[in-house]
């Protein structure tokens, strides 16, 4: 299985990590080419206030490398010693053997398990019809290079291609990132629509069992009210027909009182 290239630029900045304590040692700020030998030296990393403190790393010492980290065995003479083969080789002027100037190198293509440069990434000036945007060019192709400028053979630039997997990739991890959001919020609403639903079923539920009860309710307060005024209905009654029975019975008993009177006399 082959091992998939790294950008120069996607390392930069990345946190480096002393595997053996896991102490933070800084973030990596540049990368050094050996470039007789095609292959990263080294890393330097900053740290401390303001990145005032420099640390360099030979590239063997470097354990893996991660999507968030470097990890790195660090000990106290595992520092990278600079030479006169090392060059940063980013922002070099671009000339051929033949005295054209290309364009610039800004970025270059490496094996991340290896440290093997494989292209040097480089911005047209539009030299021989070259069209704007950055091309790949072999790193064998290289001839000298000096503190400014890199000198190429003439034939690598007019055959070198277009650099466009970065930005195929780019634009898949866009689309990706697109159906996955749209996805997720698809997600979240069929969960706020079905939240929705569950909640009005609840309610309709609640609203259904209050209405039952007020119903029961109702009738059973008619039901009592009917209770207690036919009970006052038929007391009003009884007491009615007692007034009336004594006041039926009352000329009869002063008539007798009468009577008596009459015959004592």
């Amino acid at each position: 299985m082959t091992t998939p290239l790294i950008k120069r630029s996607d390392l930069l900045g990345r946190l480096v990590i002393d595997q053996q304590t896991t102490e933070e040692l800084g973030h990596i700020n540049q990368l050094f080419v050996d470039t007789q030998s095609r292959q990263v030296a080294g890393i330097s990393c900053k740290s401390g206030l303001l990145g005032r403190t420099v640390h360099l790393f030979k590239w063997v010492d470097i354990n893996s490398i991660g999507a968030d980290s470097v990890l790195i065995n660090w000990y106290a003479d595992a520092s990278l010693e600079p030479s006169d083969a090392m060059n940063t080789m980013v922002d070099h002027e671009l000339w051929t053997d033949s005295g054209n100037k290309v364009g610039g190198i800004n970025d270059y293509l490496l094996n991340p398990e290896t440290g093997q440069v494989t292209d040097y990434l480089f911005v047209s000036s539009g030299w021989q019809g070259l069209k704007e945007g950055s091309y790949r060019l072999p790193s064998d192709a290289v001839i000298s290079v000096g503190r400014k400028r890199v000198i190429v053979k003439d034939e690598a630039v007019q055959s070198a291609e277009q650099f466009s997997e970065g930005l195929q990739d780019k634009l898949t991890q866009a689309v990706e990132f697109i159906k996955e959001d749209y996805a997720k919020t698809q997600a979240d609403m069929t969960s706020l629509v079905e939240g929705a639903q569950t909640t009005a079923s609840k309610l309709q539920t609640s609203a259904q069992q209050v209405a039952t009860q007020a119903k029961g309710t109702a009738a059973d307060v008619q039901g009592h009210l009917q209770t207690v005024v036919h009970k006052a209905a038929e007391q009003v009654q009884e007491t009615a027909a007692s007034v009336q029975k004594k006041v039926e019975s009352a000329p009869s008993e002063e008539s007798s009182a009468s009577k008596k009177e009459v015959g004592e006399t």
